[in-house]
C-alpha cells in the first residue's frame, strides 16, 4: 500500500470516529430532555408531570374535551402505587394484598367522586407516548379522554428496566357537589322564570283538587294575574325588609286597577318558601287535606297567580300569591256603570254565599 493510500485510510477512519461521536452526543442530548424514570429526582419528576399534563391537554383539546389540571394529592397517590409496584416487582392494578388505587387515594387525602387510571410501561419519550394515544382515542375514553374528569396525577418509576407511569384522573367530591348545586340552582331559576308555565301547572293542580271535591274548575284571568304579580312583589319586598305585609285590601285595589270588574270579594292566598306549584298547593290544602275557603271556595270562578323570588346563599327566597275572584256579569257591569253615573241607584251586588 502506497503512502498516499495509507494516509487516505487514516483520514477515513478519523472521519468515521468523528461521525460516531456526533451521533452519540445527539442521542445523549435527547435523553437529557426526556430522561427515563429511573432515579429521576423530585424536581425532574415535577417537570415530567407538567410535560405530560401539557401533552395530554393537547390531545384532549383535539377530542373537544376540557383541559385537566395537576392535583398534588393525586400525584402522591399515583407515585405511591408506582413505588409499591417497583419495590415489590409486580405489574398490576391490584397489589398482592388486594390494595387498589382507591387505597392510595384515601391515604393521600383526596376525596373523589369519580376516579380512573391508566398504567404505561413503555420505553418512549413523552411526546411519542402522547402521540400514540390519538391513534386509538376510544381505547382511552374511560380514562385519558374521559369527559367528566378534571384533575390529573402522575406517578413515575421503573419496572423491569422500562419506564413505568401511572396516570390517575379524577373529579373531586367537592367539585361535583359544587357543579351539581349550580345546576340545581340554574334549573330552579329557569323554572321560576317560566311564569306562564307555572300558572298553567298551578291551575291544573287547583282544578284537580276542586274536581276531587266536586267543585267547578277555575280559569286563569290576565287581570288577576297582573294584580297577583304586583302583590307578590310587594309582599316579597315587605318580608325582605321587615316591613308589615300588605293586606287583602291592597290586593283588591290592584285587581280594580288592572280593570277587573269584581262581582263581590277577592280571595288572597300567600305562600312563602315553596319551590313548586305542588309544594304551594300542599301548603294551601294543609296536612289534613282540607283547603282554605279561598282555594276551594265555591263562589270563585277565576284565578290569578303571582311569583317573586330571589336566590340566596341558602337557596331561594320565594313568595307565591294566588288571587281568586268572580267577575261581574254583563248586567251587573251595566248596573255598576249606571251607579257610577248616578250614585243614588242601588248597586244590586250580592255578597258571596257562605
Amino acid at each position: 500500500m502506497s503512502s498516499a493510500e495509507k494516509a487516505m485510510k487514516r483520514f477515513c477512519i478519523a472521519l468515521l470516529c468523528v461521525s460516531l461521536s456526533c451521533l452519540v452526543a445527539s442521542a445523549a442530548a435527547q435523553q437529557i430532555d426526556f430522561p427515563k424514570a429511573t432515579g429521576v429526582p423530585g424536581d425532574a419528576k415535577e417537570e415530567l408531570r407538567a410535560t405530560f399534563l401539557e401533552l395530554l391537554n393537547q390531545q384532549r383539546q383535539k377530542q373537544g374535551l376540557a383541559p385537566l389540571r395537576l392535583a398534588p394529592a393525586l400525584s402522591r397517590a399515583a407515585q405511591a402505587q408506582v413505588d409499591d409496584m417497583a419495590a415489590r416487582r409486580y405489574y398490576a392494578l391490584t397489589s398482592p394484598e388486594g390494595r387498589t388505587l382507591a387505597d392510595w387515594i384515601k391515604e393521600a387525602g383526596y376525596r373523589e367522586q369519580l376516579v380512573t387510571e391508566k398504567v404505561f410501561q413503555v420505553d418512549r419519550t413523552p411526546p411519542a407516548l402522547a402521540a400514540s394515544w390519538s391513534l386509538s382515542p376510544e381505547a382511552h375514553r374511560q380514562s385519558l379522554f374521559n369527559p367528566d374528569v378534571e384533575e390529573l396525577g402522575v406517578g413515575i418509576g421503573e419496572y423491569q428496566g422500562l419506564p413505568l407511569y401511572v396516570f390517575v384522573l379524577a373529579r373531586s367530591e367537592a367539585s361535583y357537589l359544587s357543579q351539581y348545586t349550580q345546576r340545581l340552582f340554574a334549573r330552579q331559576t329557569a323554572r321560576f322564570e317560566d311564569l306562564d308555565g307555572l300558572r298553567q301547572e298551578m291551575l291544573r293542580l287547583v282544578n284537580e283538587a276542586r274536581a276531587a271535591r266536586k267543585l267547578d274548575p277555575l280559569t286563569l284571568d290576565p287581570a288577576l294575574n297582573t294584580a297577583a304579580q304586583g302583590h307578590a312583589e310587594e309582599v316579597f319586598q315587605a318580608l325582605k325588609q321587615g316591613r308589615p305585609v300588605p293586606g287583602e285590601g291592597a290586593l283588591v285595589q290592584r285587581v280594580k286597577a288592572a280593570g277587573y270588574r269584581i262581582r263581590r270579594g277577592v280571595g288572597e292566598s300567600v305562600v312563602q318558601g315553596a319551590l313548586s306549584p305542588e309544594e304551594t298547593l300542599a301548603a294551601l290544602l294543609g296536612r289534613s287535606g282540607r283547603g282554605t275557603p279561598n282555594i276551594l271556595g265555591r263562589w270563585y270562578t277565576q284565578l290569578g297567580l303571582g311569583l317573586s323570588f330571589e336566590r340566596t346563599a341558602e337557596g331561594f327566597f320565594v313568595v307565591w300569591v294566588q288571587c281568586l275572584s268572580r267577575p261581574a256579569s254583563s248586567t251587573e257591569r251595566a248596573r255598576a256603570s249606571e251607579k257610577a253615573a248616578d250614585p243614588r241607584l242601588p248597586s244590586g251586588e250580592q255578597a258571596p254565599p257562605s
